[in-house]
């Protein structure tokens, strides 16, 4: 791979095109993720079986991530983070409609797997496409962008919440924004090699 700084980096279309694809993702995270646990108790289900949820959502992230770190050598690293992204939004649609327990644990595990397929795949794909020796000004600086606009979600979704009492449509927006995501993963552009 074609070794970038920094600045060559930020004059890229690629740099700023992940910039947009995390920021979506800070986001519609922010306003689902943090928010479903107390929508679910709101909802009447039992605080310890969301708890035992929770702890599963996150072995699922886990298990996800130790396997997509084998599976990256044998497919696209776009089809990977798309296909986690969907995983994301399949989870979210799920979560609107979680009144249940079982119906709620499917969502949490398949919310796990796609934000374990994210947890490797983001910090791979910056090293895709910029080589490693800067990849960690190049990746920090994006922060900058993706936390500052990407932080906006959790207080919005609360904000939103307190006006109208649902989170639907904060959640739905959400969602759009994840599938959009993971469309503008799919036509990134391809890694600069040699």
């Amino acid at each position: 791979y074609k070794r970038q700084t920094l600045r060559q980096s930020v004059g890229t279309y690629t740099y700023w095109q992940l910039i947009v694809i995390f920021t979506l993702f800070y986001f519609a995270i922010g306003t689902i993720a943090l928010h479903r646990i107390p929508a679910f108790m709101d909802r009447g289900l039992d605080p310890t079986l969301v708890s035992i949820s929770t702890a599963f959502d996150a072995v699922c992230a886990g298990i996800t991530s130790f396997i997509v770190g084998f599976l990256v050598s044998k497919i696209n690293s776009r089809w990977i983070a798309s296909a986690s992204f969907i995983c994301l939004v399949v989870a979210s649609v799920i979560t609107i409609y979680a009144f249940s327990f079982w119906v709620m644990f499917v969502s949490m595990a398949i919310f796990g797997v796609g934000i374990g397929g994210l947890i490797f795949i983001q910090n791979y794909i910056w090293a895709e496409q910029f080589g490693r020796e800067h990849v960690g000004a190049i990746k920090g600086s994006s922060y900058l962008f993706i936390m500052l606009i990407g932080g906006i979600g959790a207080p919005l979704a609360g904000y939103i919440y307190d006006q109208v009492g649902s989170y639907n449509l904060i959640w739905s927006i959400g969602i759009c924004l994840l599938f959009l995501a993971s469309i503008l993963m799919l036509v990134n552009k391809s890694p600069i090699r040699n």
